[in-house]
């Protein structure tokens, strides 16, 4: 169970079709092309503004260059701190592997650096906090701004950059669909 988040590409004149007879019958019969899946990736719905489970949201072209714009930006944020992450971790990990039958010892040597990463983060995720926040709901996954949060951001910019180049917008109607 979770939050599963579907995007789907349509011809517009058959989705307005379906939308008038709002019938599940006409909804079953569109050819839907698969432009992207996300999993527990809950900071979609509050920028989208989906608010129903099960319903179609269409999408408009200018929210997804939004959302790609300010997933990149935000990339750039990351980049500024990764390389500090990463020596952080580079530590938490040699202490791990040197105390891995002494928990007490391993977490006691650990414990700076987790602090010092923690401090790291503080930076990305108030500006991620405030340009793209996650959302709560059960089973909608984590709500934190770390690792995560980030290899969403990366699938973001990748899948939504595709959707971009290959859809002409004049004559597809791109929605997104929600199940939790």
């Amino acid at each position: 169970m979770g939050l599963d988040i579907y995007f789907k590409r349509v011809n517009k004149i058959d989705f307005q079709f379906a939308q008038k007879k709002d019938t599940q019958k006409a909804y079953d019969e569109l050819q839907l092309e698969d432009m992207g899946y996300f999993r527990k990736v809950n900071c979609l719905l509050p920028f989208f503004g989906y608010e129903d489970d099960c319903s179609i949201h269409p999408i408009e072209k200018h929210q997804i260059e939004q959302l790609v714009s300010i997933a990149k930006k935000l990339l750039e944020v990351y980049d500024t701190i990764s390389y500090q992450l990463h020596l952080q971790r580079i530590e938490v990990n040699y202490y791990k592997e040197i105390y891995r039958d002494n928990k007490e010892m391993c977490d006691e040597k650990c414990k700076p650096f987790l602090k010092k990463m923690d401090e790291i983060w503080k930076p990305f995720e108030s500006v991620a906090q405030e340009m793209l926040p996650t959302a709560t709901g059960f089973f909608f996954g984590s709500t934190q701004y770390r690792d995560y949060y980030v290899a969403d951001l990366k699938d973001m910019v990748e899948i939504f950059t595709k959707v971009l180049d290959t859809t002409d917008f004049d004559i597809d109607q791109i929605f997104m669909y929600c199940w939790w």
